[in-house]
């Protein structure tokens, strides 16, 4: 659906879901790269730009993945309530998501998307330093075996 086909309220509603849907498989789309709005420890909000893995519609769930010892994941794990920005510049549209997130490093369904990252995408999780750490020279230390133990799914209900 066409943003001037949009009649109504539930043609909105059609018309984001189709756009989040499309937008976990396709990396050109917009609404793959939205900002997540964390609360930080002393209180105040913390936004940085995450990666759509998946939206499923039923659910109103939106999965990304973060390194166990960033900020964002140690965010969520005291506080679980986001804030979703998503923002299409070409068609001038700005969509809002108040949800609850849960952090996965373990089970099924992480084993599940952890099997689904090709190697360079598991390189990510391999950096002897934490993400946001300070660092004296531009050279990173990975170790392969950490991507078990750093990979993280975020799964965010929207409210």
């Amino acid at each position: 659906m066409a943003l001037e086909d949009i009649a109504n309220l539930e043609d909105v509603e059609a018309w984001v879901i189709g756009s989040w849907e499309r937008a976990s498989r396709d990396r050109r789309h917009a609404f793959r790269w939205p900002a997540i709005a964390t609360v930080n420890a002393a209180g105040g909000p913390s936004v940085r730009t995450v990666v759509l893995r998946q939206f499923v519609a039923a659910r109103r769930r939106f999965t990304f993945f973060t390194e166990a010892r960033s900020s964002k994941a140690g965010e969520i794990a005291r506080d679980a309530s986001v804030a979703l920005h998503f923002f299409d510049p070409r068609r001038r549209v700005q969509v809002r998501v108040d949800g609850c997130a849960r952090l996965l490093t373990d089970g099924a369904a992480w084993q599940q998307r952890f099997d689904q990252l090709t190697e360079v995408g598991r390189r990510d999780y391999t950096t002897t330093t934490a993400p946001g750490e300070p660092v004296d020279t531009p050279e990173v230390h990975r170790t392969p075996d950490l991507a078990q133990n750093q990979f993280t799914v975020i799964e965010v209900e929207a409210r």
